[in-house]
Formats: structure tokens, C-alpha cells, sequence
């Protein structure tokens, strides 16, 4: 789905280097299922702790990309362009009336090309 407004609100927040407490809430169709959560920035998504493993790979395609001089003879910036992608804390999927996970939610990450509508605000089933 091409929407400016989701695509502006990616970028903005999505590529912040700000790492706050709280995202923006939202709520997303993709592909058929309901997903809802709080819109964070990917600096925020990569040092959450549910993400250690994340991190220290992205850490070592880095440091590789240093030790190799990419970023230079390449003009390889990784990690600092925006990428097409959302990435949500406190997710929770919805289908046939069941929410996933049941308790607590989940570090996701969705391709800003696959949604098929949003809304914002979080979902809560009665």
C-alpha cells in the first residue's frame, strides 16, 4: 500500500535515534491479519533486550564493513538510511478471535510495502 501519511510516519519515527520509553500506537493490516502494537524506531527495536542477539550481529556487520572499508569505497552507510520497515513493540497479532501472544506482546518487524491498511491507536479485544 503506498500512503504517504504511513510512509511519512515511518520515516520520521522509525529512523529517529531516539530511543524513547513509549512509541506511537497503531494498528496495522498486512496481508489479512489484524497486527497492533506501538511504533518505535529502529535504534529503540535494536537495543530492546529481547533483541541482544539482533544487536550483536548487527554490531558485527558493522564493525565488518569498517574493517573491510565498504562505508568508504563503497559508500555503504549500514544501518543509517531508512529502510522500508516498521518496527513494533508490545505486538500482538489478531486472528479468527484469538490474539498471539496471549499475555504481553512481542518485538516485531513489518515491510512497510506489505501493509494493506492502518489505523492509529491500538486494537484492544473485548
Amino acid at each position: 500500500m503506498k500512503n504517504i501519511y504511513l510512509e511519512t510516519l515511518a520515516s520520521v519515527v522509525c529512523s529517529s535515534e531516539i530511543k524513547a520509553d513509549k512509541g506511537v500506537p497503531i494498528t496495522l493490516c498486512v496481508k489479512g491479519m489484524l497486527i497492533t502494537g506501538d511504533l518505535i524506531s529502529k535504534a529503540a527495536f535494536i537495543d530492546d533486550e529481547g533483541n541482544i542477539g539482533l544487536k550483536a550481529l548487527r554490531d558485527r556487520m558493522i564493525q565488518v564493513a569498517e574493517e573491510h572499508n565498504l562505508n568508504e569505497t563503497e559508500e555503504v552507510t549500514p544501518d543509517y538510511e531508512f529502510e522500508p520497515t516498521l518496527y513494533l513493540k508490545n505486538a500482538k497479532y489478531f486472528s479468527g478471535g484469538n490474539q498471539i501472544p496471549t499475555n504481553g506482546g512481542a518485538l516485531i518487524t513489518v515491510d512497510l510495502n506489505s501493509v494493506d491498511a492502518f489505523s492509529m491507536g491500538r486494537f484492544e479485544q473485548q
